[in-house]
């Protein structure tokens, strides 16, 4: 990295550690909840409407955090957005849930497992969908319009719409009527 360049990333740096601290200490209450999509919005996500932020969400990069329309997020929730994350509109992520965008490569044969690097693949999550508590969502998933996803499920596939799936890893119970 050129020595031009270290001062901007520690701004930025900067700038983001302190939006994450102030979303996760501040309160749900409404004004709040403007004032943390403000700050979200100020370091680069796209943040809709009347969306519901609890306190102790932790986001690594709010560049490629998409958020629509009264859409709400529980406590202790971890969003790796490096990979790009879109959140549809009046859907609900459960507490102390994890979608991660961003995965470590692991290397062929038996090469070191330290320094391979990173894939990003953008996570998609439909409108009206329901992701109950401790759910963690891997890179490169999409789940469909109304889906539900159950607590403690492991998503390791694209969840179809209006699909109830659950488990570890998290499989089709039935379809929404």
């Amino acid at each position: 990295m050129s020595k031009s360049k270290t001062p901007n990333k520690f701004f930025k740096n900067l700038g983001d550690y302190t939006a994450i601290l102030l979303i996760s200490f501040l309160p749900h209450l409404s004004i709040f909840n403007k004032i943390k999509a403000s700050v979200m919005r100020s370091r680069g996500a796209l943040i809709g409407k009347r969306t519901k932020l609890l306190s102790g969400i932790w986001i690594d990069d709010f560049s490629f955090l998409e958020i629509n329309d009264d859409v709400s997020i529980a406590k202790d929730v971890i969003l790796v957005a490096t990979g790009g994350i879109k959140i549809g509109h009046r859907s609900m992520v459960g507490y102390g849930s994890k979608i991660l965008s961003t995965n470590h490569i692991i290397p062929p044969g038996k090469e070191s497992l330290r320094f391979p690097g990173l894939e990003y693949k953008k996570v998609t999550i439909g409108n009206d969908v329901w992701i109950g508590a401790g759910v963690i969502i891997l890179p490169g998933i999409t789940v469909g319009d109304g889906a539900i996803i159950g607590a403690g499920s492991v998503v390791t596939k694209s969840v179809n719409p209006y699909a109830i799936v659950a488990g570890v890893p998290a499989k089709t119970i039935r379809m929404r009527n």
